[in-house]
C-alpha cells in the first residue's frame, strides 16, 4: 500500500505572509534602505531562507509587497481614467476635477475595503511614492506606468492653454499634495490644531480635489523678472528667519499613525 505524503502547505503561506506583513511594515516606518531582511525575518518570526525560497532578491520582495496591497489600486484608477478617456474621444465634455477624483478616490477612499486596510493602503502608497531608493523607484515607475501616463495625458488635455513649464510644475504639486496628504497628513497637527485621529476621507477627497482643480486652473502666471541681487537678498533674508516653516524643515520626523478610512 502506497502512502500519499501531504505537504505542510498552509504552515508555509502563512510564513510568506508574515514575512510579506513584516516588510511592509518595517518599510513604512524606515523606508527601503532603512529596512533590512535580517529585521524582516526577526519580526516575521520566520527563518532568513525564506526571502530566497520565494522571492530570490530584496527588490523582488518588495515588488510582491507593493502587488500584494496596491495592485487594486492601480486597476481602479486605470479603469476610470480609461472610462474618461472613452467619454472624451466620444466628444463629451471632461471636467478637470473628474480626472482628479479618477486618481485620487480609489487610494484615499478605497471603497469597499476594511477601514484599517485602507489606511495601511494609503500609507504605503504616501510613502512608496517618495522613497528615493532606485529600486523602489524602479518599481512603483513600471508598476504604475500606465496609469501615470493616462492620467497626466488626460491633466494635460483638461488644463487649458498653460505652458509645458508651468503644467509640469504645477502636475509636480499635483503629485506632491497625494504623496503627503497620504504618508504624513498628520504631521501638520504640530502647527495645526486639528484631530485627525477619525478622518473622513470622502470629505477629504472632495476638499484636496477641489483645491488641485482651482490650482490647475488658475490664470497662467506672468512671471516679472528679477534682478540678482533682489534674488539674493530674498534668499539672505529667509535663511536667517525663524519662523513656523523654520520649524517645520528642522522637527524630527514622527511616525506616522496608520488613520482609520
Amino acid at each position: 500500500m502506497t502512502m500519499m505524503i501531504v505537504r505542510p502547505v498552509r504552515a508555509t503561506d502563512d510564513a510568506r505572509t508574515r514575512f510579506l506583513d513584516a516588510a511592509e511594515q518595517l518599510f513604512c516606518e524606515y523606508g527601503y534602505e532603512g529596512t533590512k531582511i535580517r529585521a524582516i525575518a526577526k519580526l516575521a518570526n520566520v527563518n532568513l531562507g525564506l526571502l530566497s525560497q520565494y522571492w530570490g532578491s530584496k527588490k523582488e520582495l518588495f515588488r510582491a509587497v507593493f502587488d500584494r496591497r496596491l495592485a487594486p489600486v492601480r486597476d481602479e484608477e486605470l479603469g476610470r481614467l480609461s472610462q474618461l478617456n472613452v467619454r472624451m474621444e466620444s466628444g463629451e465634455r471632461i471636467e478637470l476635477i473628474d480626472v482628479l477624483r479618477a486618481k485620487i478616490e480609489p487610494t484615499f477612499i478605497a471603497p469597499g475595503i476594511d477601514p484599517d486596510e485602507a489606511g495601511q493602503r494609503r500609507l504605503l502608497m504616501g510613502r512608496a511614492r517618495i522613497d528615493p531608493s532606485p529600486e523602489v523607484v524602479d518599481i512603483m515607475s513600471e508598476f504604475f506606468s500606465e496609469v501615470g501616463k493616462s492620467f497626466f495625458s488626460l491633466l494635460r488635455k483638461v488644463s487649458g492653454a498653460l505652458g509645458a513649464t508651468e503644467f509640469y510644475w504645477r502636475a509636480n504639486c499635483v503629485a506632491g499634495a497625494f504623496s503627503f496628504i497620504e504618508a504624513y497628513c498628520d504631521r501638520l497637527t504640530r502647527f495645526i490644531d486639528e484631530d485627525v485621529d477619525v478622518v473622513d476621507w470622502v470629505e477629504v477627497s472632495d476638499h484636496v480635489a477641489a483645491f488641485l482643480a482651482a490650482g490647475m486652473q488658475a490664470r497662467p502666471m506672468v512671471l516679472q523678472p528679477r534682478s540678482a541681487d533682489a534674488i539674493g537678498s530674498g534668499r539672505s533674508s529667509r535663511a536667517s528667519e525663524s519662523g513656523p516653516s523654520r520649524a517645520l524643515e528642522g522637527s524630527p520626523v514622527r511616525q506616522s499613525r496608520v488613520i482609520k478610512g
